[in-house]
């Protein structure tokens, strides 16, 4: 993973955390968000390219959950919170494809 790469999933994992710890995030956004943290320090660990598409999936798909759930609000602080899931998850998914790339060796990997 390059630096820059691993520096914006960083980032995106840090915005994850702290909005899945809200009080308002539905138990099972905050449970599947917390699942995907934990499998995705396990893929950090023994990177390889499926891994990082599987998990790059998962982050999409806890994007798409929580917006689905979004557009049902109508109380600030469970917008502001969701939105903070849906942005981690979208761009450690960026960020994930993005490592994916890297392994493989692809030189035209997106610079950020």
């Amino acid at each position: 993973m390059s630096a820059l790469t691993a520096l914006s999933a960083a980032q995106a994992i840090g915005r994850l955390k702290s909005s899945l710890g809200a009080t308002v995030v539905t138990p099972r956004i905050a449970a599947e968000g917390s699942r995907l943290l934990a499998r995705l320090s396990q893929t950090i660990r023994n990177p390889s390219v499926w891994k990082f598409s599987g998990r790059a999936a998962e982050a999409r798909a806890l994007s798409r959950h929580a917006l689905a759930t979004d557009q049902g609000s109508a109380e600030p602080a469970k917008t502001q919170a969701l939105s903070g899931v849906i942005v981690g998850s979208a761009t450690l998914a960026s960020d994930l494809m993005r490592a994916r790339m890297i392994l493989q060796g692809k030189t035209n990997a997106i610079p950020i």
